[in-house]
């Protein structure tokens, strides 16, 4: 309820009353830094969680991949 009340509050301070002194949002750097982070993050993560739990079990992948000829067998 109180955050209800305060997003209400706050939305309504954030922007002038007349719709004409609103203008377009400009990115800082602070911005696009937090967004390619976030990205990164959620990449870092990803690729950590394919890698440690992969999406193909490797026990499916052995019984595919013919079986490996020794040395002395091809002379």
């Amino acid at each position: 309820m109180w955050f209800e009340r305060f997003n209400i509050i706050v939305q309504s301070l954030a922007r002038e009353y007349m719709p004409a002194a609103w203008g377009p949002y400009n990115f800082s750097w602070t911005d696009i830094g937090i967004t390619i982070g976030a990205f990164g993050w959620f990449g870092m993560w990803m690729t950590l969680f394919v890698k440690f739990f992969p999406a193909v079990a490797i026990m499916e992948i052995k019984e595919i991949l013919p079986v490996p000829k020794r040395a002395a067998e091809e002379h």
